[in-house]
């Protein structure tokens, strides 16, 4: 799940990765890497994988694919 930007507002700090967005199941594991997962939102807010080691190699990829976005001013 995605943190606020600031205080309460629906702007996330950095959402899950487009390419993830509004798939499911071995669409989406294929499309992460990453074994195990349910569902990316199409907004990209809120993602989930069947065990914890899943969810967070989802959020480390998605972590190192928004730093690599920022350096390339994406």
């Amino acid at each position: 799940m995605s943190v606020p930007a600031q205080g309460r507002q629906f702007e996330s700090r950095l959402c899950l990765p487009e390419p993830w967005r509004a798939l499911r199941d071995d669409r989406l594991s294929e499309a992460a890497g990453v074994d195990g997962c349910i569902f990316v939102h199409a907004a990209g807010f809120i993602g989930g994988n069947r065990t914890r080691e899943g969810a967070l190699q989802m959020a480390a990829k998605a972590l190192e694919m928004g730093r690599r976005a920022a350096q390339n001013g994406e």
